[in-house]
């Protein structure tokens, strides 16, 4: 299988929860905005020919500035309210040479090569494929009134992460039979609507997703500590 493997970033969430600013992707992460180092760390892959990076409404110059000299950058798109919406026009803007499609979050900037590379390998092997990690908590399941009814066996639950990655016609295929994708939480249970089954790689517990205050205190300890290793 040949053709181009494309990465598309879904970064135009506005980050509520973050407090931090209008437009997450921007918020500064040591000095720099989150986006530049997630892009940045995805363009590592010596698998990824480019980058479609999908941002905010109204902030495409931000946008623009802020991912200036990080390579393999070939678009920067306008996205939706929606993440589901956003990612559907970042993959329109692909192109049929594209063989997979990469999808990762905007707010993961600690993505490792190594996983990166497993999973676009196993996206070429199986069709569709994520990372995840085994969930380590104890998970209720509870009513709309907030009391629990019942303890989920955390065994058989993972933690889904990005980047997603897709063979091209695959993913087509599922926003084409696809009825409604704005409330779909990633692209891979989109797929799951088709019917295709989705390959699990074990991911990374340090594969964070900057969402809270706290994730971002925590994100500039562990990026402190990797720039004095470096």
């Amino acid at each position: 299988m040949s053709g181009r493997i494309v990465g598309i970033i879904a970064a135009a969430g506005r980050g509520e929860r973050l407090g931090a600013g209008p437009f997450k992707a921007l918020v500064s992460l040591c000095g720099r905005p989150i986006i530049s180092w997630t892009a940045e760390a995805l363009s590592r892959s010596g698998m990824i020919s480019d980058i479609i990076v999908v941002g905010a409404p109204g902030a495409l110059d931000g946008f623009r500035e802020a991912l200036d000299g990080v390579p393999k950058i070939s678009m920067i798109v306008e996205g939706e309210e929606s993440r589901a919406g956003s990612v559907a026009r970042g993959f329109e803007a692909v192109g049929d040479d594209c063989v997979i499609a990469v999808v990762h979050d905007g707010a993961r900037p600690f993505i490792e090569v190594a996983l990166i590379d497993d999973v676009i390998g196993a996206a070429l092997k199986w069709g569709a494929a994520i990372p995840a990690v085994p969930f380590v908590c104890t998970a209720k399941e509870v009513t709309p009134d907030m009391f629990i009814k019942g303890t989920i066996n955390r065994n058989k639950i993972w933690e889904a992460q990005t980047p997603q990655a897709f063979q091209y016609d695959l993913l087509k295929k599922a926003y084409g039979s696809a009825p409604e994708t704005a409330e779909l939480t990633d692209e891979s249970l989109l797929v799951e609507t088709t019917g295709k089954e989705v390959k699990v790689v074990e991911g990374s517990y340090g594969n964070i997703k900057i969402t809270t205050p706290v994730d971002l205190k925590l994100a500039e300890l562990i990026l402190k500590d990797r720039l004095r290793a470096t």
